[in-house]
């Protein structure tokens, strides 16, 4: 688990002093929207949240979203890659006015589904973590009616994977909730994990909370359909193995 650091704690460490507005190189910042959006992406717990408070004194807001309708929240779980910055800034953004319910306006993804996709599998676990902390909604739905448990599930692999379904079951996720497409968690592990050892942490996790291995989509699929699907595509890059579609088969 990726230590939390408050709101509180960063300000008192990286909040510029009474004596002026505090600026890594020195200079003013010309656009202080744009250097939040920067801002909380950069590496390093203490130079995120300093280059954070910067901004916000300069007079950016923390609710603001960029020319993609993205918010910074949204910036921070998705692009910084360092767990222990995005560990730190998610909490001081929220303390400062962000919404941890604001929603994309192509996928109306919130910040807590878009955490699934940071690069950095650890970092998308901090994100994760740190976002059901601060009291995002883990049963919000995209467009497609998918909760950040279907994102974990289509965009994370091994033990991370594992790691997030678990905050996320805690949060009050279903492993059985459906998509618009009655899609299950189960059915996006099956579809996207490459090796056995993605797929088999996931799984187990999911099934252990109720995840059903014989549920239907609405195309009429199991889990199981989708590991065969998956391993009969011509170019896909990575099969599931047989013993995984065992592994989903058997494990009730």
């Amino acid at each position: 688990m990726v230590q939390q650091q408050s709101a509180k704690e960063g300000a008192r460490q990286a909040e510029p002093s009474a004596g002026g507005t505090a600026q890594p190189d020195g200079d003013a910042v010309a656009d202080p929207q744009e250097a939040l959006f920067a801002a909380v992406t950069a590496p390093g717990p203490i130079s995120c949240l300093a280059t954070m408070y910067a901004a916000l004194k300069a007079g950016a807001s923390a609710e603001a979203v960029d020319e993609c309708g993205r918010s910074a929240l949204h910036i921070a779980a998705y692009e910084n890659e360092d767990a222990e910055a995005v560990a730190a800034v998610i909490p001081a953004l929220v303390a400062e006015g962000a919404d941890p319910q604001a929603t994309s306006p192509d996928s109306e993804a919130t910040p807590l589904h878009v955490a699934a996709c940071n690069e950095n599998a650890a970092a998308a676990a901090a994100a994760i973590e740190s976002l059901v902390i601060a009291g995002a909604d883990a049963k919000s739905r995209d467009s497609q009616g998918r909760q950040p448990i279907h994102w974990v599930c289509h965009n994370r692999s091994g033990p991370a994977a594992a790691a997030a379904v678990e905050v996320l079951l805690s949060a009050g996720c279903s492993a059985s909730a459906q998509d618009n497409a009655d899609m299950q968690p189960l059915h996006c592990c099956a579809s996207s994990c490459e090796t056995t050892a993605a797929a088999e942490a996931a799984v187990k996790a999911l099934v252990a909370a109720g995840g059903s291995t014989r549920a239907r989509c609405m195309k009429g699929g199991m889990p199981l359909h989708y590991c065969g699907q998956n391993r009969s595509t011509e170019g896909t890059p990575a099969a599931l193995l047989p013993s995984e579609c065992s592994q989903l088969q058997t494990a009730t």
